[in-house]
């Protein structure tokens, strides 16, 4: 099944190119004459579905010199026939935002000067070059399907010399739509993890130019790639990456807590060969096994839960990759790595029966019961709508709430917001007939009083935008430049 998403193209208004010129100069030496200092734009929303059209809509843009791809949706209001780039107000002529943080099924990984081994050649053998590449990446990308561009400056030997390196742009499809925060901390994970800058962060911006055009030569001056870009093939049209949480109020930064258990192992081996096919559930269970039992488990019992989850959904299929351990250790390793020494997070100080041997059915699971309506976390997110409506704001880009204090609005910096929504769940649980104790810890819990505060961010009495606000960015938001 195919999910709606769209490509931002800007084109220059005034013609200017977005692509890098080369030209020969008469010393022999090679002149680059750079993107062009263009103001304005004009905005069109192009529909993708998948890494197919995706790719199809990015081999048209290569042969426009004049275009580029960002990752920002354009605002309510936004001219799309001659606006900024803008994700912020301009402090200076006070013009508004014109894009916001959306999130993307689609996503761009910028590589830059890689280390380029001597039996690398990008002009000769452009696709060794991108298996190399990926085969830095995480394990997430390594069997994804995915459209590379080399960089307009791949190759070119502007300065004599100069030493070979590796720098192009991968485009994959995600699973789940990813907003900018949670690539930015993915990207930066897998750089410490590496231990250099294996992934441009920056390109994770809402206004960030993702430059899509091939460069362009003067003659008698030449292309050194026969070929910029293509599509590589893979297993998976759809890719899972494994996104670190954030720093509690920074959510661009990748804290150190490592994973945590999330639905459970038992639900994700569940969903392998269902809706979500076989590689993100298993990707899921991995690091749902890794982060309640910890980094050093034995991780071969999840293996052979894995599968047997695949073939009970193909009983004559053929496990294929999934059949020796060295596909499942990369996947495995790389989360090992995410979550570092961190303590295990379960409760069991081994792993259940029906873990370790497949063969014993899993315990039943009691469910709990079901809320009457009126206690629904639906229903108490109103209520708690109903009472705070006026006075409180949630901006999704900031991931801030604020409050008016009688005079202007502020920041909440204090978790009142998760107060006042415990004091709506308390005082429903006062509702419920006594003799139903159950329904009233359920209504008190921290469960539903995180649930209910979740829900209120989308109430639109409380939804804002930034440009709603009169006020000095800097001091309320987290800065859109920063990773």
């Amino acid at each position: 099944m195919t999910t709606p998403d769209n490509l931002t193209v800007l084109t220059t208004a005034t013609g200017k190119f977005a692509t890098k010129q080369f030209s020969l100069q008469k010393d022999g030496t090679i002149k680059n004459r750079s993107y062009g200092n263009e103001m304005y734009f004009s905005v069109a929303s192009v529909p993708i579905t998948d890494i197919n059209s995706l790719a199809h809509e990015l081999d048209k843009l290569a042969r426009n010199p004049r275009a580029f791809v960002i990752r920002g949706e354009p605002v309510s209001g936004t001219n799309r026939a001659r606006t900024r780039r803008l994700a912020l107000p301009h402090r200076k002529t006070g013009e508004p935002a014109a894009f916001e943080d959306r999130p993307r099924h689609w996503f761009s990984i910028d590589v830059d000067h890689i280390a380029c081994p001597v039996v690398i050649d990008p002009a000769e053998d452009p696709e060794g070059a991108v298996e190399y590449v990926i085969g830095l990446l995480p394990p997430e990308l390594h069997d994804g399907t995915c459209y590379w561009q080399f960089s307009s400056s791949q190759s070119v030997k502007i300065t004599p010399g100069a030493s070979d390196s590796l720098s192009l742009h991968l485009w994959y499809w995600s699973a789940e739509p990813l907003d900018n925060a949670a690539l930015t901390r993915w990207a930066l994970a897998a750089n410490q993890i590496a231990g250099y800058k294996l992934i441009g962060p920056e390109f994770f911006r809402t206004v960030q130019a993702h430059y899509t055009a091939a460069p362009l030569f003067t003659p008698p001056l030449k292309d050194p790639l026969a070929r910029r870009s293509g599509r590589r093939q893979g297993l998976d049209d759809a890719v899972t990456l494994v996104i670190p949480p954030a720093v509690p109020k920074r959510p661009y930064e990748p804290g150190r807590t490592g994973y945590e258990p999330g639905v459970g192992v038992e639900v994700h081996l569940r969903e392998i060969g269902g809706p979500k096919g076989f590689r993100s559930p298993i990707m899921s269970a991995i690091a749902s096994y890794i982060a309640i039992y910890g980094s050093h488990a034995d991780v071969q019992p999840l293996y052979r839960a894995i599968r047997k989850a695949i073939r009970r959904s193909e009983p004559d299929g053929d496990l294929g990759r999934y059949h020796d351990d060295e596909h499942l250790d990369k996947i495995t390793d790389w989360a090992r790595q995410h979550h570092g020494d961190q303590p295990p997070k379960g409760f069991h100080a081994e792993p259940p029966p029906h873990i370790v041997d497949p063969d014993i059915p899993a315990p039943e699971q009691e469910l709990p019961e079901a809320r009457p309506p009126e206690f629904s976390d639906d229903a108490l997110a109103l209520r708690f709508s109903n009472a705070h409506g006026h006075c409180l704001r949630h901006v999704a880009l900031w991931g801030k709430w604020l409050q008016w204090n009688g005079a202007h609005w502020e920041p909440e910096d204090t978790l009142r917001t998760f107060d006042l929504a415990r004091a709506i769940c308390r005082a429903a649980s006062t509702q419920v007939p006594p003799d139903q104790t159950k329904l009233a810890a359920a209504i008190a819990s921290a469960k539903t009083v995180a649930a209910v505060e979740r829900l209120a961010k989308a109430d639109r009495r409380h939804a804002a935008t930034i440009d709603q606000w009169d006020a000095d960015p800097a001091v309320i938001h987290y800065p859109e430049e920063k990773p």
